[in-house]
């Protein structure tokens, strides 16, 4: 497939493709740049030879940019985006199986239904016989409702959903698709409760979106339209009786002091005139109210304050210092004084708070991919895990996807903004074609590095020749010596056509040395092995997929006595008992608050991730850190 060639030519490609595909949402500048560690403009020039390379190839992909919202990624050639789903092992989260989409079926009918369904009617529904009883698919029904404190309730005349009315709207908007997917289930009473003429939602969107701009706040698209249905589903219900008692399970949270009341009040008045003739109780504008704060999208921190939140800002402030200390504990460094990652911590866990107060763990269920390739750094994402099991304990919550994914985008931000420190280079230009024709690639080593440089020289090659020493640390030449035998091995061939401004990601390579990882962090060792026969219980594991299906293990303690990087090689013979693992990677350090040390082992574990075939590489004296930031 030719796009998989054009991902593979950009050192940024294919994590910038994938997270565009994985969003339903535009993706900024500033987010790209964060989990790539480069800067925006970087990333928009990425954009663009992106789009071009499209073009290019006649591929039906495109790029869209949308002022103040980012980019979004266009798939118009259904084939094409099936042959995307099949090579990145791309699935929608809630159809990656027959047995999801039962259990999503199951929870519709329970939810929508007013009175008990037996188990022979939902097996009609799914054309299954009775053979299947659906116990599987009904523990996980089990599963979901506890999130929002429901409860399947047997009895004999059926099954039914026991609970709080204002948790079933809310999972009931949460599991309707958006965007104009076709959404119709085949069950009448579910599909009734979101249907509307199209020009009633029209006027429903054009007045929410009015009033979000009106009203100075913020949702995602995301959220918008699952507002946009919550608002049709109490449409549908306001004549109702069963529906008209209190809609918060907060009661105490002073709702009329926030902008987002203020927002609530503009769209109901305006959806109750005479055009859509809609009803609002007292109780449905608090529960709106709820909502919008739940749904907000906090883009300046100062809009978190007292005055727009009340005490709600105290337990967010609280919540957020708890999340603070569980990251500090697990990833060995304090990031209690970096001020960015506490300001963009406080604006994620604001609507979170709401959430918690609430007793529910509610987040849009949009398309999410499960991608065995990482956007973030493996050890990053592991020790989050542990993170979010800690803070469920204590407050009852678990981070959905998309939660977790903007939290360890902070955190991952918060390392790729650590600047390592690093010793002066001692750097020769070979001017094969002359002296004067390496002045831009100096000029532009200068600009974008000077920091990194001792010693910059411009040589003929009968000058080094003739010297008596040799204490460069790289040569560098022009493009005309990549077809020629150059006896002192340049690390790069640089176009002498390059301008003094325009950034070159290659030259990056250049300096890699003078960071020292192999000096901070453990020695690399290989070992060959027929098995494993130590004991990692203390450890923490994940998983690195290679594209011939097999798995590199990777086993490390940032907290540890030893220091060692050892990996594991297993025989051609072996085979592992629970999974096809190829090779085992040990991580053994104290990182003990170092920054950089945090740093550079979270990007070479990143690095490995995004390509694994460096781990299987043959010849041990190959295995250096630098190495495998090279060859990326």
């Amino acid at each position: 497939m030719d796009l998989i060639n054009i991902l593979d030519r950009g050192k940024r490609y294919k994590a910038i493709f994938l997270t565009m595909l994985r969003s339903n949402e535009y993706v900024t500048s500033d987010f790209l740049a964060s989990i790539t560690g480069v800067s925006i403009r970087t990333i928009k020039k990425d954009l663009k030879n992106l789009q071009s390379e499209f073009n290019e190839n006649q591929l039906n992909l495109k790029i869209i940019s949308k002022k103040a919202h980012g980019y979004s990624l266009i798939i118009s050639n259904k084939d094409l985006y099936e042959q995307i789903q099949k090579h990145f092992q791309l699935y929608q989260a809630d159809v990656q199986s027959e047995f999801s989409k039962r259990v999503y079926l199951i929870l519709k009918m329970l939810l929508a239904s007013r009175k008990p369904i037996k188990i022979i009617d939902l097996q009609k529904q799914m054309l299954i016989n009775d053979n299947n009883s659906l116990n599987r698919e009904l523990l996980k029904v089990k599963d979901i409702l506890k999130s929002y404190q429901l409860v399947l309730n047997y009895s004999l005349k059926g099954i039914e959903i026991k609970g709080p009315i204002y948790f079933k709207i809310l999972l009931l908007s949460r599991d309707y698709k958006y965007f104009g997917v076709d959404v119709r289930t085949d069950i009448e009473y579910y599909d009734q409760l979101f249907i509307i003429s199209k020009s009633k939602r029209a006027k429903i969107r054009q007045i929410i979106f009015s009033a979000l701009v009106r009203s100075n706040i913020s949702f995602s698209d995301v959220t918008s339209e699952r507002f946009v249905n919550l608002i049709v589903l109490l449409h549908h219900l306001e004549d109702d009786v069963f529906y008209q008692s209190q809609l918060t399970p907060y009661p105490e949270f002073d709702y009329k002091k926030t902008r987002e009341y203020k927002f609530v009040k503009i769209i109901t008045n305006n959806l109750s005139e005479k055009e859509l003739g809609f009803k609002y109780s007292v109780s449905m504008i608090e529960f709106l109210t709820h909502i919008s704060v739940m749904s907000i999208d906090i883009y300046h921190f100062q809009e978190c304050s007292t005055a727009n939140y009340g005490e709600l800002l105290d337990f967010t402030i609280e919540i957020r210092d708890e999340l603070i200390r569980q990251i500090s504990k697990t990833i060995f460094v304090d990031v209690s004084n970096n001020e960015t990652l506490v300001k963009d911590l406080t604006k994620i866990l604001l609507p979170i708070s709401l959430k918690i107060k609430w007793g529910i763990s509610d987040d849009v269920n949009i398309t999410l991919y499960k991608d065995p390739r990482s956007l973030f750094s493996p050890i990053l994402e592991e020790s989050f895990k542990h993170i979010t099991q800690n803070f469920m304990k204590k407050y009852t919550y678990y981070f959905s996807t998309r939660e977790q994914q903007v939290i360890i985008g902070i955190i991952q931000g918060m390392i790729n903004r650590i600047e390592l420190t690093h010793r002066k280079l001692d750097i020769v230009i070979i001017a094969i074609n002359g002296k004067l024709s390496t002045q831009q690639i100096k000029f532009n080593l200068l600009h974008y590095y000077k920091s990194y440089i001792n010693v910059l020289s411009t040589k003929s090659l009968y000058e080094l020749k003739s010297q008596d020493y040799d204490y460069y640390d790289y040569y560098i030449c022009g493009k005309y010596g990549k077809n020629m035998r150059i006896p002192f091995h340049p690390i790069l061939y640089v176009d002498e056509t390059i301008k003094e401004t325009e950034y070159v990601d290659s030259l990056q390579k250049v300096f890699l040395k003078s960071l020292g990882y192999d000096l901070k962090l453990p020695k690399i060792t290989v070992e060959h092995v027929s098995k494993m026969t130590e004991s990692y219980e203390n450890y923490c594991a994940t998983d690195i997929y290679n594209s011939n299906n097999t798995i590199i293990r990777v086993l490390f303690n940032l907290n540890s006595s030893k220091n060692n990087f050892k990996v594991y090689r297993f025989d051609q013979e072996y085979q592992s008992t629970d999974t096809n693992i190829s090779s085992f990677i040990v991580l053994d350090t104290k990182v003990n608050g170092d920054f950089e040390m945090l740093k550079m082992i979270t990007n070479i574990f990143w690095q490995i991730e995004k390509k694994p075939s460096l781990i299987q590489m043959s010849s041990e004296k190959k295995y250096s850190y630098t190495y495998f930031i090279e060859n990326n």
